[in-house]
């Protein structure tokens, strides 16, 4: 009954009777996960911050409601209410930690959907340096605690301008590539396919998608990097091209144990684009390997024509989820090769400080605004909307692909 007291008055905008209503059921621990949004959103009507704070920080149970903190502002932004978390940002002291971050952090959203990372991204940083940067790191729910590391990857026009002619990231980059194994043979395909992994992907995933290419019956190059790789690695390249009449597979191992990571590894077909495409002097596109090709393969020369970089492009909230790294086209040419000197730098730069998951889009995100802001003459497309769908996603890829896509709702 008092539940139905407090939603009434909730509905009603009565806020201070619902608060009233929803702690009195909260002195029941066990209805703490069904009540406590309910109780965050009749305070944050009020504007009560205090409270909020006292909630959200001081209490035992404070993880729960900074999850429902979170998800209630996060509510009012899907309803274009703004105002909300602009209101509660006007009333926060130094001590409201917590909602310091995640006010900041949901800023920096809203100012993104813009595209504008100049006004984004010291929001997305001043939330990480309040949550990590002092001497206590926050305690934050795993999911708040991803969002806010996935946000420290954004950075604004400037510093991908610093980045694109950095002498000393693109000497660092030439030394990743310590070995390299080329079969002898004529250029196959009017582009190379290059995807980059660590060893135990090239037995979940590699023959998988290289298979995917011989089914095509078609010459085609593809160049596999190896972060990390071995000996025994290289033997099994070796069983799987005694299987190929049609794709040249080639290979390079990479040592960089400076800046080995789950991170790295998503990165690294990035920060060694440059080199491989030198190695060929011909087109790249920069896959995933955990994926199959389809026969839409063969639509991307066409699509391609009057570009010089194409990839998949999604609406979502958050900018590194704008700007997909599945399926890279690069033209071999001056714009191309710009543009994957800058990608990769971005990516160096941002590793040998913090490695968070996600830096790879976000760079993507960063580099093409700055590049359309700035005038610099690349053009980039979305090969979703010209209809370019080029793979499937590999059978085995199933619980890790619904992993990733949940991992930031």
């Amino acid at each position: 009954m008092t539940l139905e007291i407090g939603m009434t008055a909730l509905n009603q905008g009565r806020f201070l009777d619902a608060e009233q209503a929803f702690r009195q059921i909260l002195e029941t621990p066990e209805n703490l996960q069904h009540i406590a949004p309910f109780l965050i959103f009749s305070l944050i009507e009020q504007n009560k911050v205090n409270d909020l704070h006292a909630l959200t920080a001081s209490s035992e149970l404070s993880n729960t409601y900074q999850k429902a903190m979170f998800d209630a502002l996060w509510h009012y932004i899907k309803q274009n209410r703004f105002d909300v978390v602009a209101s509660i940002s006007q009333h926060l002291r130094p001590e409201h930690r917590f909602l310091n971050v995640i006010t900041q952090f949901l800023e920096a959203c809203i100012k993104s959907q813009s595209g504008d990372t100049d006004m984004a991204a010291p929001h997305f940083q001043k939330a990480h340096a309040l949550a990590y940067e002092t001497d206590k790191t926050l305690s934050l729910p795993e999911n708040i605690a991803e969002l806010v590391k996935a946000g420290w990857n954004v950075e604004n026009d400037a510093f991908v301008l610093s980045v694109m002619n950095d002498s000393e990231l693109d000497a660092a980059k030439a030394k990743l590539l310590v070995e390299k194994n080329i079969l002898p043979n004529s250029q196959d395909g009017d582009f190379v396919i290059y995807s980059s992994c660590d060893e135990k992907y090239v037995d979940a995933y590699v023959e998988g998608e290289v298979l995917s290419l011989e089914k095509r019956g078609k010459p085609q190059t593809f160049h596999l990097n190896i972060v990390g790789g071995s000996k025994a690695c290289g033997e099994k390249i070796d069983v799987l091209r005694a299987k190929l009449k049609y794709v040249r597979l080639n290979y390079s191992i990479e040592h960089a144990p400076k800046l080995h990571s789950t991170t790295y590894f998503a990165c690294s077909r990035f920060v060694n684009a440059l080199a491989v495409m030198k190695l060929y002097d011909q087109d790249l596109l920069i896959s995933d390997v955990d994926i199959v090709f389809n026969e839409r393969l063969d639509q991307v020369m066409s699509v391609m024509q009057k570009h010089d970089v194409g990839y998949y492009f999604y609406e979502n909230a958050f900018p590194w989820l704008r700007h997909y790294a599945t399926e890279v086209y690069v033209k071999n040419n001056a714009q191309g090769r710009l543009y994957l000197s800058t990608l990769g730098n971005y990516c160096m730069k941002k590793l040998y400080d913090h490695r968070y998951w996600t830096l790879d889009q976000a760079a993507m995100y960063c580099v093409a605004l700055a590049f359309q802001r700035s005038g610099t003459n690349v053009s980039i497309c979305d090969l979703l909307q010209l209809g370019a769908t080029l793979h499937d996603v590999q059978m085995q890829m199933d619980a890790r692909l619904v992993r990733n896509q949940t991992r930031f709702v």
